[in-house]
């Protein structure tokens, strides 16, 4: 059942949003980030992820605080994707208002969490 769901919200993902695989890596540095500039998701032009950083957090108190934050903003957690061997990668899948937000987190070392967002455009309207 859960490898089920794992290769349902891929496929979406593959279909919805193309880039989704760009995380950010050697080619640009992460920005740091306090979690603010979830303010203006959707604001921002996008072929890919509309922000994605760092976080001084361990992997699970930056899971944490991002459904803190977006549950704050009036977002519902639809799905949420543990992955890894050790569960330091996961998919949150939040909506608001018939808006889609995928949000990944993985962890980059003990104390620093990064994380990449955008919104799931469906191509079909």
């Amino acid at each position: 059942m859960r490898n089920n769901c794992f290769l349902l919200l891929t496929c979406l993902l593959l279909a919805c949003c193309p880039a989704w695989a760009q995380v950010p890596g050697k080619r640009q540095p992460p920005r740091d980030s306090s979690l603010g500039l979830l303010d203006t998701l959707g604001q921002k032009p996008s072929g890919g992820w509309e922000d994605s950083g760092q976080m001084p957090y361990s992997f699970a108190s930056a899971k944490i605080r991002m459904k803190v934050k977006m549950e704050r903003q009036g977002y519902r957690l639809v799905h949420e994707i543990d992955m890894g061997k050790r569960n330091d990668h996961c998919l949150l899948l939040w909506e608001k208002n018939g808006r889609q937000t995928l949000v990944m987190l993985w962890r980059i070392d003990v104390n620093k969490t990064g994380y990449s967002l955008g919104e799931i455009k469906d191509k079909k309207k």
